[in-house]
């Protein structure tokens, strides 16, 4: 691997007889190593096949829950009915509980990135994905709070869990009763179109798919960064 290189060059142009001499902007070009590419191709690699490897874990600790098991919040001394056994329904239960069916929407974004990695197709960066993950889950949350609850829901709080519900918390201070009706159907809209667009943004998914790189670009193994650093009065 290449040593870290700096290259630093500046000139005069001011003469003696001239007491404000001046300079022109030194130029520092930078050669930085990276990592090798096959390396980082196999940890993009071992990175996608972890997020999957969770979200598929985490789609069967929901799909195997039960209202029933024993978890962190709730002790029965019952033997979980979870295939994942007791953190499995520890991880359903919590889920559910704050997010109801928007925990389907918890796992999607990890998938959809695990494939990206292994696929070595470009995400955006990792704290704005973030960012419009939870705001999705909000919005989604808050869309299925306003669907009635139908008969045999086991759980206390609306198909949105307890974050769908304080959303909804808002307008039923001002109304004084739970939306429903054509206020509950406009705000099912109001919060189910920007969950759909969040949640896209989220896997960068909203421009559709992005292309797998098909070669190697001429400078991937090597960055170069320069910067003009404006040249300082003579004193």
């Amino acid at each position: 691997m290449q040593a870290p290189e700096v290259i630093l060059s500046s000139s005069t142009l001011g003469h003696g007889h001239d007491a404000f001499a001046e300079r022109q902007p030194r130029k520092l070009t930078v050669t930085v190593p990276v990592m090798p590419r096959f390396l980082r191709k196999s940890i993009s690699k071992a990175n996608g096949f972890l997020l999957i490897v969770l979200a598929i874990l985490g789609g069967i600790a929901l799909s195997t829950w039960t209202i029933s098991d024993p978890s962190l919040t709730f002790a029965n001394g019952s033997s979980p009915e979870n295939w994942l056994g007791f953190w499995g329904a520890s991880f359903a239960d919590f889920t559910m509980q704050f997010l109801g069916f928007g925990s389907v929407a918890l796992l999607i974004p990890p998938l959809i990135w695990g494939l990206h990695k292994i696929s070595f197709r470009p995400l955006g960066h990792l704290l704005t994905r973030i960012g419009f993950w939870i705001a999705g889950l909000v919005a989604l949350t808050s869309a299925l709070a306003a669907i009635p609850i139908p008969q045999g829901w086991p759980l206390q709080v609306g198909l949105g869990g307890v974050i769908g519900d304080a959303v909804l918390g808002v307008p039923r201070a001002f109304t004084g009763s739970y939306p429903d009706g054509l206020f509950a159907i406009l705000l099912f809209v109001a919060f189910a179109t920007p969950a759909l667009w969040l949640m896209l943004r989220a896997c960068n998914l909203h421009k559709g798919i992005v292309p797998a790189p098909t070669r190697k670009d001429p400078g991937e193994d090597t960055q170069i960064m320069e910067q003009e650093l404006a040249g300082a009065d003579a004193h």
